[in-house]
């Protein structure tokens, strides 16, 4: 399925208009990654000075639909060139951040699953849903932190050991299955 970015995103990057901010947005998400009721959680970071709130796509993994916070972090992004010849890998350096990412990147090293990054962008006045359909996920696979930054690539999933479907039936969310 081809990536598209939305109408209204095509023409921020192209016009750069001075009342549309983007909004680069990246989320991490590993099964280890728990809250403090031991609740599935992910990291969720802007490239802005500010925090940002804005909803999720329908179908995101993990609270999908909802309205979520975003941490303002300085970041540096390369996105992935789609060429026939690599696969495509999108480079991330994510400064000052250790205090924030390290501890999650710690457990995710010690826990068997993959760690996944989904690119989204958003634009200013516009945060109903990510600009971009559908939102890029990759694997991560590989990871270096240093005093003052972390940084790490991606790659797209190996598509033949994802889980199909991607959302899991259970009991709980569905109550007739029990029956």
């Amino acid at each position: 399925m081809p990536i598209s970015h939305s109408d209204a995103i095509k023409e921020a990057m192209a016009v750069n208009p001075t009342d549309q901010k983007i909004f680069y947005t990246i989320e991490f998400l590993n099964e280890s990654f728990k809250d403090s009721e031991g609740n599935q959680t992910s990291v969720r970071i802007v490239q802005d000075h500010e925090n940002l709130m804005a909803f999720l796509e329908d179908d995101a993994p993990l609270n999908a639909g909802e309205e979520v916070e975003f941490t303002a972090l300085a970041f540096d992004l390369t996105l992935p060139e789609m060429t026939e010849s690599a696969a495509p890998t999108l480079n991330l350096t994510i400064d000052n951040a250790t205090s924030i990412l390290e501890p999650y990147l710690r457990e995710a090293v010690n826990y068997s699953s993959r760690t996944t990054l989904i690119y989204r962008p958003y634009l200013s006045g516009q945060l109903d849903k990510p600009h971009m359909d559908p939102v890029l996920e990759l694997d991560i696979v590989s990871a270096a932190a240093s005093a003052s930054s972390i940084t790490l690539t991606a790659q797209p999933s190996n598509l033949a050991s994802r889980a199909f479907p991607r959302r899991k039936y259970t009991i709980k969310d569905f109550p007739a299955l029990g029956n």
